[in-house]
């Protein structure tokens, strides 16, 4: 692989050494893919502004961001130094975002006005709100991204490789084959099937306007919780059109992460959140059609290297 990065001083670019251990986290949680490298140095380099990293027989860039952390350190085990770094989108979390009211925005003035100044290059997906949509004080803008495409897409954002806000349903671009026995199957090593049934509601109960009271009911779909775990949500202070919504999100997202299938890849997948992916081997579950990539970490040292990718049902993002 290729690792340079830039001199904070004069912006020139430098080319650093392979280092003992490398971590790209990708997930569909944060905008921001972060990286951590760890070398074995005699002296620590000049302060550093960004780095990118290159995989062989790639033009894609695995990783390209502004250094967050740069420590020298000395002690017993010698000389070592550790970088860590996020790809652009850690912008989105570090910036607060203007408090605001809209009437009736659609994705792309959002986009526009809380996305592109960040350097993010698009944006794919569609909705429109159908009233007045609120800016908080003390929201960042990743915050203000994320709630809008939840209450008016009907997505969790994603923000790709290329820099794209993806608002659009997973599972719709490429397709991965997972298989130790299939034909073509991308290999793993090792896998591990979760199910976390404890965190799943099965039923809200809600309150849509001050004159009501707790009689009006949403569940979840038969056979998503064995258990039965109830919740109650005053709406009486909500908007209209998030009213509902509010319900159907509570319920979907206590979803997440109940149902998980963790595959150990090569190094080389070159995957992106949200890809849809088929595992018919039968330890992974095949009677699951819509599993799609929540995360991938791909991790890298002398003694072996990989690519750990997290899958969950399409429903659950």
């Amino acid at each position: 692989m290729n690792y340079t990065a830039l001199r904070m001083e004069d912006g020139k670019e430098i080319t650093l050494p392979t280092p003992d251990r490398l971590e790209v986290k990708i997930t569909c949680t944060s905008p921001a893919r972060q990286a951590t490298l760890s070398f074995s140095m005699n002296e620590s380099l000049p302060p550093l502004s960004g780095i990118q990293i290159i995989r062989e027989n790639s033009a894609a860039a695995l990783f390209a961001g502004t250094v967050d952390e740069q420590v020298f350190s000395l002690d017993r085990s010698g000389p070592r130094l550790l970088i860590s770094a996020r790809s652009q989108g850690g912008a989105l979390i570090d910036n607060e975002a203007l408090p605001a009211s809209y009437n009736r925005p659609d994705l792309q003035a959002l986009f526009l006005l809380h996305a592109a100044p960040y350097g993010l290059s698009g944006v794919r997906g569609e909705g429109r709100c159908p009233g007045v949509y609120h800016v908080g004080k003390g929201q960042s803008e990743w915050e203000v991204l994320s709630d809008f495409c939840s209450y008016v897409c009907g997505w969790q954002p994603r923000v790709m490789g290329d820099g794209v806000l993806e608002a659009c349903p997973p599972g719709q671009k490429a397709s991965h084959l997972f298989s130790n026995q299939a034909a073509g199957g991308i290999r793993y090593t090792s896998l591990k099937r979760i199910r976390r049934p404890y965190g799943v509601i099965s039923q809200v109960r809600y309150r849509p306007d001050r004159e009501s009271d707790y009689l009006y009911t949403m569940e979840q779909e038969p056979g998503a919780c064995p258990l039965q775990t109830r919740r109650f949500l005053n709406l009486a202070q909500s908007p209209a059109w998030r009213g509902r919504r509010e319900v159907e999100l509570l319920l979907k997202r206590s979803l997440a992460g109940s149902e998980e299938l963790i595959l150990e890849a090569p190094f080389s997948f070159a995957g992106e959140l949200g890809d849809a992916v088929h595992a018919p081997d039968a330890a992974c579950a095949p009677s699951r059609g819509d599993w799609c990539i929540w995360s991938m970490r791909y991790h890298w040292a002398q003694s072996g290297a990989g690519c750990t990718v997290t899958l969950r049902p399409k429903g659950h993002f």
